[in-house]
């Protein structure tokens, strides 16, 4: 037994030493201020780990000295709070040899904690994530895989030099209310999943921007919200896949832009799971609004794909409404739109294809585009279905809106085809091909 416990003091003596050079071969402590050695380096895989109450990585004061943590293996942090909390104008970096893994269990109902990386307002400096993977992964109410303050000057980056950057997270993917960007590349994919939220959340000057083979967001609000004149952009040299439940692209306000670049570009939008829609809440494909715009560029052989499933008493395939733009340019251009409202109510449902309404909508298909309205109807009394429709000026409060001369409502393509249905119910006018109210609506 006396031998035994001598080999046992042995074998520890000699990790410690073997590890005073690269770190820890256990779980590290939490990083602050205060910590010594702002840049270990680990030889084997690494745990940092905070708690309820402790982020794992946590940097309130400015400091000139990044914080650097280089692992030839993986790194992960874990905590209660945060992955990453920066207050202060530093560079913080996470270099793996293999993947860099944040996950945070937030327990409490508190809406200022959860978040895999949060910004606050004062923050400025750089976070920096490069490995194989890169993941992200939050669990709480209120928790967001990455959380910028207004105001907060921090540029982020996540580099999968081998694989794919993936953010699960509870509330937002992406929560951007600051000023600078968010840069995701990977090898292969750029993946958010959310349970209850948004994939992308710009709200600002601030702008996200992605590149991959493929971009996938799939999200449990908007798959893409953008206001107050920031911007995302997302290149794919494969696909982009949106899947949302209300709004699949919602752009909104002057200098707000919504940019998709890919071979294949999906938006796939299905409500049918809410059993009950909150007041003025309506399905969309596309949302642009008030001087925001919308832009798909021509890649080589890319189609375009819009599917909407709603049970709301309004949706739409694409709504521009008060001078906003959308602009597509594609080989084939696909609308699919259902509606069928399951609560029970007496007022009518219209669906629409495409919709614009004192803005700017131009289609430019090079070979087909294919535009299917049809409305179920559902617990309504009346029930219309348009294709495409053009209307100049609208209502608010009584006030009519001058300050846009025109709708403009174009759809070029070498085979058009448009057919819209009701299947229920309908009043005058129904199921409407084309429709122009003091405005332009053309197609060729």
């Amino acid at each position: 037994m006396k031998g035994k416990k001598n080999l046992e003091r042995a074998i520890v003596l000699g990790l410690l030493l073997s590890t005073s050079v690269y770190g820890s071969a256990w779980a590290d402590p939490a990083i602050n201020d205060d910590t010594v050695d702002s840049q270990p380096q680990y030889k084997d895989s690494v745990t940092i780990e905070g708690d309820a109450n402790t982020s794992a990585i946590e940097i309130t004061k400015d400091n000139e000295v990044p914080v650097t943590i280089k692992g030839e293996e993986s790194i992960t942090l874990e905590s209660g709070k945060y992955g990453i909390r920066l207050e202060a104008n530093r560079d913080i970096t996470l270099n793996a040899g293999g993947d860099n893994v944040i996950k945070v269990t937030a327990n409490s109902t508190d809406d200022e904690i959860g978040d895999g990386i949060n910004v606050t307002e004062n923050a400025g400096g750089t976070i920096t994530l490069n490995g194989a993977n890169n993941t992200i992964a939050v669990e709480g109410e209120h928790s967001d895989g990455i959380y910028t303050a207004a105001g907060s000057a921090t540029n982020i980056g996540l580099v999968a030099a081998a694989g794919s950057n993936t953010i699960t997270a509870t509330n937002n993917g992406i929560d951007h209310r600051g000023n600078d960007t968010i840069t995701l590349k990977a090898e292969s994919s750029n993946i958010i999943k959310t349970t209850a939220g948004d994939g992308i959340r710009v709200e600002g000057t601030g702008t996200v921007e992605f590149s991959a083979q493929n971009n996938e967001i799939t999200a449990g609000d908007n798959g893409i919200q953008v206001e107050g004149g920031g911007s995302v952009n997302i290149t794919a040299n494969s696909g982009n896949i949106i899947n949302a439940v209300y709004n699949g692209v919602y752009a909104n306000g002057k200098d707000s832009i919504v940019n998709m670049n890919g071979k294949n570009n999906e938006i796939i939008v299905d409500d049918s799971n809410i059993k009950v829609h909150s007041s003025g809440i309506y399905t969309n494909g596309i949302h642009v609004a008030d001087g925001a715009d919308y832009i798909i560029e021509k890649n080589d052989g890319n189609d375009v794909l819009i599917d909407v499933t709603a049970s709301t008493y309004k949706a739409n395939g694409i709504l521009a409404e008060n001078n906003s733009t959308v602009d597509i340019d594609t080989n084939n251009f696909t609308l699919d739109i259902k509606g069928d409202v399951k609560e029970s109510a007496t007022n009518g449902s219209d669906i629409y294809g495409v919709y614009s309404d004192q803005s700017n909508v131009d289609i430019n298909a090079s070979d087909s585009v294919n535009i299917t309205v049809n409305n179920y109807g559902g617990n309504v009394d009346i029930a219309n279905g348009y294709g495409i429709r053009a209307v100049y000026g609208h209502t608010t409060s009584g006030d009519i809106i001058t300050d846009f001369e025109n709708t403009y409502l174009n759809i070029v393509g070498s085979d058009i085809t448009i057919n819209s249905t009701v299947h229920k119910g309908m009043s005058f006018p129904g199921a409407v091909g084309l429709s122009a109210e003091a405005g332009v609506g053309n197609y060729y």
